[in-house]
């Protein structure tokens, strides 16, 4: 039997976190030099911390974009082969 609100729930799901990834992805990548230079510029006292914490956070921001958006895209592409 058809159940509508599951399916929008899955729909939404599956947005969510194509969204999401792409969210992170566009901060690790597109946004990072300029946040990383705004922060070095007004924290000139951060010896070398500063910018060794903003290069992990960018590979952690990376790494959860990528994930999150494969993961909404093979809800997508599975759906129907395993029922999602």
């Amino acid at each position: 039997m058809y159940n509508g609100g599951e399916l929008t729930m899955k729909v939404v799901l599956l947005v969510l976190f194509i969204l999401n990834g792409c969210f992170f992805l566009l901060v690790g990548t597109v946004l990072y030099p300029a946040i990383t230079h705004t922060l070095i510029g007004i924290e000139k006292e951060a010896s070398g911390s500063l910018p060794t914490i903003l290069n992990v956070l960018r590979i952690i921001c990376i790494c959860a974009g990528a994930f999150l958006v494969l993961y909404g895209a093979g809800m997508f592409l599975f759906r129907n082969r395993w029922n999602l």
